[in-house]
């Protein structure tokens, strides 16, 4: 008996091991559909007008989060998942591992756009800003690919590389499962938002681009967390935002697809 209950264990915990990146594919999946559906371009892009652009901005904002940050944590999830398989309601507590770490990208986007917004009240005061609207895309392109070199990225990358480790550090039983889950995920998401804020800023910095440009960065960073040996990945993506903020600050990338 106690050998055909722990089978059954065992099976019941592989089920929910593959529901684990199933749903969060099917979530990044669907915001994805909503960010390419025509009517909700306005939603991810960057002309805002008055009244609901604010409403717009961060709606659009949380859909990138779901569609390019949540598909990176599923190795966190599947680890959160097994540290609560015993716990009442597992599912419940996956869910708020997640809403946490989803959590910390949103107060980050916060952050984002009011950056932009300064940034666009700074172009519309400044003549030479208005002169040359490519300057800051160029600038923030530039600064992408030189944050990869730096001791920061290679820490938060290595972290979030190795879920498992932010996950046993916070899991200590002292406090409500809840609690420390929602910890997990709130120190993921730091570390996340450490690892990929410079290139999450490359979608700020575009036009009519910005879901290719989304794309491109979405790949990117699954592949810095996944690929085997990542150092020559990340140098290839530090050069290529250095060479793209060039060609961008000369003048070589077309009007439309900078802002």
């Amino acid at each position: 008996m106690t050998s055909t209950t722990g089978t059954t264990d065992r099976r019941l915990a592989g089920v929910a091991g593959q529901l684990v990146p199933v749903v969060v594919v099917g979530l990044a999946a669907t915001a994805w559909l909503v960010l390419l559906w025509p009517s909700a371009g306005s939603a991810g892009g960057h002309h805002h007008g008055a009244g609901d652009a604010g409403l717009g901005a961060v709606t659009g904002w949380s859909l990138m989060v779901v569609a390019m940050m949540l598909p990176p944590a599923i190795p966190l999830l599947q680890t959160v998942r097994r540290l609560v398989t015993r716990r009442r309601r597992p599912a419940a507590l996956v869910a708020v591992g997640a809403t946490a770490f989803v959590a910390v990208w949103l107060l980050a986007g916060l952050g984002f756009l009011l950056g932009d917004l300064l940034l666009g009240l700074a172009v519309q005061q400044a003549p030479t800003l208005r002169a040359h609207p490519e300057v800051p895309a160029g600038l923030a392109a530039v600064g992408a690919g030189l944050y990869q070199f730096t001791p920061a990225k290679r820490a938060c990358l290595t972290a979030c590389r190795s879920p498992r480790g932010i996950a046993l550090a916070a899991w200590r039983g002292a406090r409500p499962a809840a609690a420390e889950v929602a910890v997990i995920g709130w120190r993921f998401g730091l570390v996340c938002v450490g690892c990929c804020w410079a290139l999450m800023l490359l979608t700020f910095t575009v036009g009519v681009g910005a879901l290719p440009v989304m794309v491109v960065v979405s790949a990117v960073m699954l592949a810095e967390r996944l690929l085997p040996r990542t150092r020559a990945f990340v140098t290839a993506v530090a050069l290529g935002c250095v060479a793209l903020g060039v060609l961008i600050l000369v003048g070589a990338v077309p009007p439309g697809l900078v802002r």
